[in-house]
């Protein structure tokens, strides 16, 4: 996703979306509630790598005076899908 710098709502709407999802998805891996913290913090075992249903999405902005890009990775059909209809 390109956008511009300035655009601080849809960069509040993208980053509430991907914590939320990434708190679900978090939570059916511990099977408990999932805190900020433990999503700052947790860190991913061989299982998890290798569970192609967790629904967690990843990736990184690049940042510049007058856009912003965001490159997000995570499952087509579920939560990326869910993004691009939120947004």
């Amino acid at each position: 996703m390109i956008f511009k710098y300035d655009n601080s709502d849809l960069v509040k709407i993208i980053e509430n979306f991907i914590r939320d999802t990434n708190l679900r998805a978090l939570g059916s891996i511990v099977n408990e509630t999932p805190s900020i913290t433990l999503l700052n913090t947790y860190k991913f075992s061989q299982d998890d790598h290798k569970n192609e249903n967790i629904d967690f999405i990843s990736g990184f902005e690049i940042i510049d005076n007058s856009q912003r890009i965001y490159l997000l990775e995570g499952l087509t059909d579920l939560a990326m899908k869910e993004l691009e209809n939120h947004i």
